[in-house]
């Protein structure tokens, strides 16, 4: 069964950080956000934007790779609730509670679902 791994980063102690589906992604201004400028991979790298790309100090900068840490998903919740916060479960939209009632009754689907974690398991099952 293939399961959705998801790993959190902090950097330089301020921003929380993830890597899931082998893409990267920061949490900022209460939002996950792509990491379109390669700025966790820059981090792991040690990547010193001071330095000219051509200077031997440019990449594996001890300093800078250290200041990227991989935090528990509870570290990560206690740095950042609202990270964990948009839970389609907690929906007050009516059309998004009406599609989670019927899939809850099997109204679409194979088979109804007792829980969330019953349809991820069917969904991420490898056949």
């Amino acid at each position: 069964m293939l399961k959705n791994e998801i790993t959190y980063y902090l950097i330089e102690g301020r921003l929380l950080a993830k890597e899931e589906d082998k893409n990267y992604y920061l949490f900022k201004e209460g939002k996950w956000e792509p990491d379109s400028k390669n700025v966790v991979w820059d981090y792991a790298m040690g990547f010193d934007p001071s330095e000219d790309l051509d200077s031997p100090y440019a990449f594996e900068n001890l300093e800078i790779m250290n200041s990227l840490i991989e935090i528990s998903e509870e570290e990560a919740k206690n740095f950042a609730p609202d990270a964990f916060s948009n839970n389609i479960l907690d929906s007050d939209d009516e059309e998004t509670l009406k599609v989670i009632e019927e899939a809850r009754n099997g109204i679409g689907l194979s088979k109804a679902y007792t829980d969330i974690n019953e349809l991820m398991d069917d969904l991420y099952d490898e056949k």
